[in-house]
């Protein structure tokens, strides 16, 4: 994880962020986190603890890896406009971790108290998701020079990890045009090989060449599931199938790989007793 620092984290004051910078490229929110290891807090009590100074405050580097607590994150910005050509700014919160379980949001506007506003996490339908992306994506229409505070909420069995970004709204769009761009052309290129390899090994009648492409595809398969695309377009309707894909994606490819190893380089031919 990222640098920690202890204390009252209730002093920070919220992040200011201009246009312009939103323009250039995504922002990251200033932290706060506590670790809930007795799984009771709710929002009034997360609250309290963040008065008292609780709340650790981190980078945006939160990764905790496999952890038995639950936390909640806190931040809060607003967004300066210069000019008086804009009262109201278009933003997209994303969460770039798409295998978190459950995640609650609360927000609150100018110091009001919060209340729910979104609960995501990869153990719903792919098609609840507000927007249908890969990663939790959040889109907002904020108020100029208005303080918005964030309370997130993180149960997960997964890693418990968040990278949270505020991204100017056009901004974000040509970032997730180029970033499926670039995946497509990796998975087509891995579709590619399968089919290239599956094809001689049909015509050479070598079995090494089948487990070839089944690793190829059990990579592919790996891969697409840790990006979330396998979730989005392979079973956006199977949570469950989801939890599982990752783990056994990846034990699929060390099996391949190695009977296609052991296949390719005749391992029992040359250490036989």
């Amino acid at each position: 994880m990222g640098t920690s620092l202890p204390g009252n984290a209730f002093s920070q004051p919220s992040q200011v962020i201009t246009s312009t910078e939103l323009s250039i490229d995504a922002v990251v929110p200033i932290l706060s986190y506590y670790a809930d290891n007795t799984y009771t807090l709710d929002i009034s009590g997360a609250q309290e603890l963040f008065a008292k100074g609780k709340f650790i405050r981190t980078d945006a580097d939160f990764n905790f890896g496999y952890s038995e607590d639950l936390y909640w994150i806190t931040f809060a910005f607003s967004i300066s406009e210069s000019t008086d050509s804009e009262n109201r700014k278009d933003i997209a919160l994303i969460f770039d971790y798409p295998h978190l379980d459950h995640i609650q949001i609360f927000r609150s506007e100018n110091g009001k108290p919060p209340t729910h506003w979104l609960t995501l996490g990869d153990s719903y339908p792919f098609d609840d998701r507000v927007v249908k992306n890969r990663s939790f994506v959040v889109p907002e229409k904020i108020h100029i020079n208005t303080t918005y505070r964030y309370w997130i909420r993180i149960d997960t069995k997964s890693s418990t990890q968040l990278h949270p970004a505020i991204w100017d709204k056009e901004r974000f769009l040509e970032k997730e045009l180029n970033q499926t761009v670039m995946h497509g052309m990796f998975y087509g290129i891995l579709l590619v090989m399968a089919l290239y390899n599956m094809f001689i090994g049909h015509s050479i009648k070598d079995k090494a060449y089948g487990y070839y492409v089944a690793y190829i595809f059990s990579f592919l398969l790996l891969q697409s599931s840790i990006n979330g695309d396998a979730f989005k377009y392979l079973w956006p309707t199977f949570p469950l199938v989801n939890t599982y894909a990752v783990p056994v994606s990846v034990f699929l490819s060390i099996a391949f790989s190695s009977a296609f190893s052991r296949d390719f380089l005749q391992l029992e031919k040359h250490f036989k007793n």
